[in-house]
């Protein structure tokens, strides 16, 4: 089933590079040298599998969230890709009908994705099945570095680490508070385009 839908996600995007990334690819890019200044040494010890920041990270996580490895390491490697490289992050088993890049061409934005409440918390988070950016961002540069201060112990979540992280880099990049519909607008006018997820 997944292989099917990669298969139908590259055919809505003609002429587009698909990019796959294990653990180990994403680790190399994250050690080069355009985003090594970027991630603490502990960061690339956690990202290695590290047992100690591991253990520190799944004991300060807040009661609303669990730890899940795995998935943290995959939200900070989109983080790291779209820095690189720009383009659209799409989850394997996210359902698409049409062709996503226009999210950034037709509304001229440098960063685009979908808005979704969290169950964890009052407030809205970015969905990480869906992130669209330009490359060399301010603003997911900020995310990565604000995933590394969390790993540090120098940055508090109040959710899952992606949502979270991006949802405080966003507010502070563009000195915002909680996601509303004023500041939803506002962003768009900034070049953040974030949709509303439908119930």
């Amino acid at each position: 089933h997944v292989l099917t839908n990669v298969h139908h996600l590259v055919s809505l995007h003609p002429g587009a590079r698909v990019v796959f990334m294990n653990d180990s690819d994403c680790l190399r890019l994250m050690n080069s040298s355009g985003t090594r200044h970027l991630v603490s040494e502990r960061t690339m010890r956690w990202y290695k599998g590290d047992e100690g920041v591991t253990r520190d990270l799944r004991q300060n996580m807040p009661g609303t969230a669990p730890y899940y490895h795995g998935k943290y390491l995959s939200d900070l490697c989109r983080l790291i890709q779209l820095y690189h490289f720009g383009g659209v992050y799409m989850d394997t088993d996210l359902q698409v009908v049409h062709d996503i890049r226009p999210l950034l061409t037709l509304t001229n934005a440098s960063f685009a994705s979908v808005l979704a409440f969290s169950d964890f918390d009052a407030r809205n988070d970015i969905l990480q099945a869906l992130l669209a950016s330009q490359a060399n961002t301010t603003l997911i540069s900020r995310a990565i570095r604000y995933f590394d201060e969390w790993i540090n112990g120098d940055r508090s979540i109040y959710g899952l680490a992606g949502p979270s992280l991006l949802s405080q880099a966003i507010s502070d990049e563009f000195g915002i508070g909680y996601m509303s519909d004023v500041a939803i607008r506002q962003l768009r006018d900034w070049g953040v385009f974030l949709m509303k997820e439908i119930h």
